[in-house]
C-alpha cells in the first residue's frame, strides 16, 4: 500500500512565519506518527530542542510564557459571558474581539457587541471576520454529509 501524499495550505489569514503550509503539515504528521496521536503537549515537547522545526514559534522564557498563558486564560474569561435576552434562545456574545491597527502595533481589543454592531466600520470588519470563520467551519463540516444543510446555509450568507 502506497503512502498518501497530502498537500497543505494555510487557512485564509493564517500562517506560520518562515514555514510553508506543507512544512507545517509534514512536521505535524511526523509528530503524530512518532507519538501515535497529535496533541498540543506533543507539539510543544517535540519543539523544545533548538533545532526543532517549531522551536522559534514558541516562547521559551518561562516568566514571559506564564504571562502569555494568563492572557490566554483572560480571553477564556471574556469569551465566557453572553447577553441574557428574553426574545431568543440564541444569546449573543457580550464582548467581541476587534483588531486595531496603529503605526506602532496591531492589537486585539474587546468591545461590547452592541457597540460593534452600532458602528458601521467596526460592524463591517466584524461581519467580514465572522464570514471568514464561517467559511473555515464550512470546510471542516463539508467532510460530513449530515451537515450538508448547514453548509448550504453558510454558502448563502458567507
Amino acid at each position: 500500500m502506497g503512502v498518501l501524499t497530502v498537500n497543505y495550505s494555510f487557512k485564509p489569514g493564517k500562517s506560520v512565519a518562515g514555514l510553508s503550509a506543507d512544512a507545517v503539515g509534514n512536521e505535524l504528521e511526523r509528530i503524530q506518527r512518532k507519538h501515535g496521536e497529535l496533541t498540543t503537549k506533543g507539539v510543544v515537547d517535540e519543539s523544545r530542542p533548538e533545532e526543532a522545526v517549531f522551536h522559534p514559534h514558541f516562547e521559551w522564557d518561562d516568566p514571559k510564557a506564564a504571562e502569555l498563558y494568563r492572557e490566554h486564560q483572560a480571553r477564556q474569561i471574556v469569551h465566557s459571558v453572553v447577553i441574557e435576552t428574553s426574545e431568543t434562545e440564541a444569546k449573543p456574545q457580550a464582548f467581541v474581539s476587534v483588531k486595531t491597527v496603529s503605526e506602532e502595533e496591531v492589537r486585539h481589543v474587546y468591545k461590547p457587541v452592541e457597540a460593534v454592531a452600532a458602528d458601521p466600520d467596526l460592524r463591517e470588519k466584524h461581519v467580514r471576520a465572522l464570514k471568514s470563520r464561517l467559511n473555515n467551519m464550512r470546510r471542516e463540516l463539508s467532510a460530513f454529509e449530515e451537515f450538508a444543510s448547514v453548509c448550504a446555509a453558510i454558502d448563502a450568507v458567507a
